[in-house]
This record gives C-alpha cells, structure tokens and sequence, in this order.
C-alpha cells in the first residue's frame, strides 16, 4: 500500500471518528432565540420586550404600520462561562457558549375577535456561535464550536390579549445555514444546514402597558444533519411594555 492511500485511509478514519465524537457530544452551536409574538391588533401600535433566559438575552421590539401589516426586530446574546475553573480548550479567551444574533420580519396580522389575535411573520437573520462542552468517549476532555450562520422563518402566532393578561402559542419552523464552521482544530469544509421546528408557549401578566412575561420553547430537528448540535429547550423571563400609538 502507496503512502498516499495510507494517508488518505488515515484521514477518512479521523473524519469518521470526529463525526461519531460531535454527534455524542453535548455543545450546542445553535441556541434559539425567543420567539417575539408580539399580539399587535391596530395600526401604530408597538411592543418593546426585553427577555434572560437559557439562551441569554433576547431584546425585541415590533411595530404596526397599519391595520394588518406590522414588522419585527430581534436580537440575541449570549456570553456564558458555564464551568470557567474547569476549561480547557485552545481557545481559552472564549465562554463556554457565546451567541450574536439579529434578525428581522415582516408579517401579517389579524384579530378574531376582540381578545384573540393571529399573527404570521416570515423573516431572517445571521449571527455566529461557539460552544464549548464535555463528551463522554474514552476521555472527559471538552470539544470545542464555532461557526458562523444565518437563518430564514415562517412563524404563526395565535394568543388571548386582555387588559391584564396575555397568553399563546407561537409556532416556527427555521432553517438554519452555517457559511463557516469549525470544531477544535478542523474546519468543516461543506456548509451544513438544518431544518427546525421551534415552538414556545408564552405567558404575560401586569397592566395595560407593563407586563412581566414567561416564556418555554421547545425545539425539534426536522431533518438528518449530523454537525448542527442545538439546544432542544428554552427558558426566559422578562418584561414587555405595549404603546397603543406611537403616531
């Protein structure tokens, strides 16, 4: 046998085993951020909400331009050491998981009646990751993530909007594009993407303009992709301020 196909045999093996390890291990390169379901009903009116959760702070805000047309802008960060005294990586200057996202939509929006509210957004954003974790194979040592992505979403969002209390469902399904993406010292040549099923029930409770908000997403693969490692559940708190016109 050539020193070539040795050489060759030799990568292929190392590849493979790196594919098994990053399936095993549990460092998530993608986050989602919270679904933003605003519940707008009137041209003018606009949200502005602020969330701290799982995936780290989410700032949102949404404006109706007119009765049945409204748009969105979010964005996500995340820069936590979750075992800081314990890391170990080659990279030591970066948290455990870090996240910067920003995105946008526009959408559509309808009352049923006077307190239920159907909304349907379609938007996009990019950002970029890293991740930073233990895997069980052999060796307790960490892997360590990093990648850059964008993402495109339908969302359909149907909630009750009273006076004193606001409640729903939010349904997205994304799909998520990585441009670059790099684990350790190896750097995946393709651009892997995924398809995901990301939904959150959310729960607002205080006045008329000031509302302490909860909110629990869940979030599933749809399709076969190996590298894309997520986080399945989401957890945040927050507050939202609602201005009924700002014209």
């Amino acid at each position: 046998m050539s020193l070539k196909k040795i050489y060759n045999l030799f990568e292929k093996t190392i590849k493979l085993f790196l594919i098994l390890i990053l399936h095993i291990s549990c460092a998530p390169i993608y986050i989602p951020n919270d679904v933003n379901a605003p519940l707008l009903s009137k041209e003018g009116e606009a949200t502005l909400s602020l969330n701290y959760g799982t995936n780290g702070f989410n700032s949102q805000c949404a404006y109706a331009i007119s009765d049945n047309i409204a748009f969105q802008l979010n964005m996500q960060n995340l820069a936590q050491d979750i075992q800081g005294e314990n890391k170990q990586s080659f990279n030591t200057k970066d948290p455990e998981q870090n996240v910067d996202y920003y995105e946008a939509a526009v959408g559509f929006l309808k009352p049923l009646n006077e307190t239920t509210i159907m909304e349907i957004y379609a938007g996009g954003g990019f950002g970029n990751a890293s991740a930073m974790d233990k895997y069980n194979l052999l060796t307790s040592d960490k892997i360590y993530a990093e990648g850059e992505y964008y993402k495109y979403f339908l969302q359909a969002d149907f909630g009750i909007k009273k006076e004193f209390l606001e409640g729903g469902l939010a349904i997205r399904l994304a799909e998520i594009h990585f441009t670059d993406l790099r684990f350790e010292n190896y750097v995946f040549n393709g651009k892997p993407s995924s398809v995901f099923l990301e939904s959150a029930i959310f729960l607002r409770l205080g006045g008329p303009n000031f509302k302490i908000k909860s909110q629990i997403g869940i979030a599933s693969k749809l399709s076969k992709e190996k590298f894309v490692m997520y986080e399945s559940m989401e957890i945040s708190f927050g507050f939202i301020i609602r201005i009924s016109s700002i014209l």
